[in-house]
C-alpha cells in the first residue's frame, strides 16, 4: 500500500532524533525485504562501472563498453551496439525512451550524442581514435553512427580519466561557491564552431532568476499533466530488487539523498505516483534551484535536425566529463523543454513554455537542455548499467577473430 506523502516527505528530513523509531522489527524485516541494507554500488547494475575500471576488454569492446556509461534523460539509455573488429555501430532502441516526455526524440537523440562523446573520448585513450561518421545509413533512420577506429598512440586526457567518475549529481551544491573564471572559460570553450552552444551564468544574476523561475513553473505544470506524471513514475525504481531487475530509470539510490534517507526510503512502502511527483517538485524547489550556484543552457541551431541535436548530446557529456575532471557536480534540469516539446505535440496555440524557452535563448538558438553546475556538498553515486551484452546487436557478416587469452 502506498505511503502517504505526509510520512514520504517526514522520512526524507530524517534526522538522529528518529533514528530510534526505526528500529522497529516490523520495519526492519520490511528494509531487508526490499534490499535498503544490500550495498549501494553492487551487484550486476554496476558491473560496467567496475569493467570499465578494469580495463580487460578488447579496444572495441572497451570503447562500446564506455559508450554505455554514458547520460540520458531519466537513466533510459537508449542505445544498440554492433561491433566489429575495428568499427562500433550505434542504433536507436527505440523501446527504451520516454514517448510522452520526449514526443520529438530530442532528449533520446541528445543521449545517444552522449553515447558517441564517450566512447570518442575512450578511443582516444585507448591509442584508437574514432573517425566518426553521423547517421551514415540513408537506408536506416536508426543507424546513428559508426565509429572506425585506427591504430594510435593512447592519449589518455582529463576526460578520459574522468569517464568512470562521471555521475549525475542531484544533490545540494555549495551556493556561495562560484568555479574560477578560468575553469568557466574552460567550460564554455568545449563548443567549438558548430550547431551547438553552451552558456553559463550565476544563479545570482537576471538570467539565473529567469532560468530557475521557468523551471519550477514546468515543474508545476507538469504536476496538471497525467500522462507525463505516469510516464516518470514508470522510470522510478523503488528498491534495489527494481533496480536490479531493469538497470536502468532513476531511484532514490540516484536522487541526491543521504544514505540514511535512501534506506529509509527504500524501506517505506511503495509511493504513489502523487507523492513521488510531489517529491520530485520539492527537491527541484528546495535543492536543485536554490542550492545551486551556477546555471547553463546547452542550444542548437535547429532543434528538428537530428545531426544537431546529436551534437547537442556531444557536448553535454563533454562538458559534464571536463566539469568532472575539475571537480564539479553537474546535472540536467529538463523541466522547461519536457513542457515544450508537450505544447508543440498538442499544437498549443498560446504556447508557454516554448516563449520561455526561445527567451532564455534568445540569439544562441533552440533551447534543448537547463544545467545546474556547482561543487557538491556529498558525492554522487553511480547509476545502473544496462550489461554491454544486453545492449549488443548480432553481427552482419563473419566475427572478428577471438580475442587471445
Amino acid at each position: 500500500m502506498p505511503t502517504s506523502r505526509r510520512n514520504f516527505v517526514f522520512f526524507m528530513g530524517i534526522g538522529g532524533a528518529t533514528i530510534a523509531s526505526l528500529t522497529a522489527a516490523g520495519f526492519l524485516y520490511r528494509a531487508a525485504d526490499r534490499g535498503s541494507f544490500s550495498g549501494f554500488q553492487e551487484g550486476n547494475p554496476f558491473r560496467s562501472w567496475q569493467e570499465w575500471s578494469r580495463r580487460q576488454l578488447s579496444v572495441h569492446e572497451a570503447v562500446a563498453l564506455a559508450g554505455t556509461l554514458a547520460c540520458s534523460s531519466l537513466n533510459s539509455q537508449p542505445w544498440w551496439l554492433r561491433l566489429k573488429q575495428d568499427s562500433v555501430d550505434l542504433y536507436f532502441r527505440r523501446t527504451s525512451y520516454p514517448l510522452f516526455l520526449d514526443p520529438f526524440d530530442r532528449q533520446a537523440l541528445m543521449g545517444l550524442g552522449a553515447c558517441i562523446e564517450n566512447m570518442a573520448v575512450a578511443a582516444e585513450g585507448l591509442g584508437h581514435p574514432a573517425k566518426i561518421a553521423l547517421l551514415p545509413s540513408q537506408n536506416n533512420v536508426d543507424h546513428i553512427a559508426r565509429l572506425d577506429l585506427t591504430p594510435d598512440i593512447p592519449n589518455e586526457t582529463a576526460r578520459y580519466t574522468a569517464l568512470v567518475h562521471r555521475h549525475t549529481n542531484r544533490g545540494p551544491y555549495d551556493p556561495e561557491r562560484l568555479p574560477p573564471a578560468d575553469t568557466l572559460s574552460a567550460l564554455e570553450r568545449l563548443s567549438p564552431s558548430g550547431p551547438a552552444s553552451v552558456i553559463l551564468f550565476s544563479s545570482a544574476s537576471r538570467k539565473g532568476q529567469d532560468f530557475a523561475r521557468a523551471t519550477l513553473e514546468a515543474a508545476e505544470a507538469i504536476l496538471a499533466e497525467p500522462a507525463m506524471i505516469t510516464e516518470h513514475f514508470l522510470w522510478f525504481r523503488q528498491t534495489m530488487d527494481q533496480i536490479r531487475a531493469t538497470s536502468n530509470g532513476i531511484s532514490f539510490l540516484t536522487s541526491g539523498l543521504t544514505d540514511l534517507q535512501v534506506r529509509t526510503a527504500m524501506a517505506l512502502p511503495d509511493v504513489s505516483e502523487h507523492d513521488f511527483i510531489n517529491f520530485w517538485l520539492q527537491q527541484t524547489r528546495d535543492v536543485h534551484l536554490p542550492k545551486t550556484p551556477l546555471f547553463g543552457l546547452l542550444c542548437v541551431e535547429d532543434n528538428t535536425n537530428p545531426a544537431h541535436l546529436l551534437e547537442a548530446g556531444r557536448l553535454l557529456q563533454r562538458l559534464h566529463l571536463e566539469a568532472t575532471a575539475q571537480g564539479l557536480a553537474m546535472q540536467a534540469l529538463s523541466h522547461v523543454n519536457w513542457m515544450a516539446d508537450r505544447e508543440e505535440a498538442r499544437g498549443q496555440p498560446a504556447p508557454t513554455f516554448r516563449n520561455r524557452a526561445a527567451a532564455l535563448a534568445g540569439d544562441m538558438g533552440a533551447m534543448v537542455l537547463g544545467l545546474r553546475l556547482g561543487y557538491a556538498r556529498r558525492p554522487a553515486r553511480a547509476a545502473p548499467r544496462q550489461s554491454l551484452p544486453s545492449v549488443l546487436v548480432p553481427h552482419l557478416g563473419p566475427r572478428p577473430s577471438p580475442r587471445p587469452e
